[in-house]
């Protein structure tokens, strides 16, 4: 059953920069992420979320894949000595306190129905869907390494 918003390639659209001097276009291509275990994490991403392993490779002590679902790529870094994600990483309000990139989010078309499918898949939530202040519906749920993942309802949300 396909959740993942249809618009998902309007997300890539080309974003442009331009100031009086020099003109930018910048397409978004991927996001990386550090784990534990990389044959663990390839699995979970590719069972729970549908990404496919496109190629990996060891350089630098580390092993390093890269993943792929429709338009959207996924590098995965896994290093011997990694650390585990520290715990003040998985709560979201202690999160968001922190500087950096805190979490990536997928447009859904329906939040209720794909967050069902990610639950009967054994997909944890730790915030179930609810209204923001820009009037979409959003949740979040971690993966096995307790990266956050938002899921967005694409189009505004009209009440029930």
């Amino acid at each position: 059953m396909k959740f993942f918003s249809s618009n998902l390639r309007s997300l890539f659209r080309k974003l442009t920069y331009n100031n009086n001097m020099t003109k930018l276009n910048l397409t978004p291509h991927h996001f990386a992420i550090s784990v534990v275990n990389f044959d663990e994490t390839v699995k979970w991403y590719s069972e729970k979320l549908g990404f496919e392993l496109v190629s990996s490779f060891e350089r630098l002590g580390a092993t390093i894949g890269f993943m792929k679902l429709g338009e959207l790529h996924l590098e995965v870094f896994s290093f011997d000595e990694s650390a585990p994600l520290p715990d003040y990483r998985k709560e979201l309000l202690s999160d968001l306190k922190v500087n950096g990139i805190k979490h990536f989010a997928f447009a859904v078309d329906d939040i209720k129905e794909a967050t069902n499918i990610l639950k009967n898949k054994g997909v944890e939530f730790i915030q179930e869907p609810l209204l923001g202040g820009a009037g979409h519906l959003y949740a979040f749920f971690v993966d096995l390494n307790g990266i956050m993942i938002e899921l967005f309802e694409s189009e505004p949300h009209k009440g029930e």
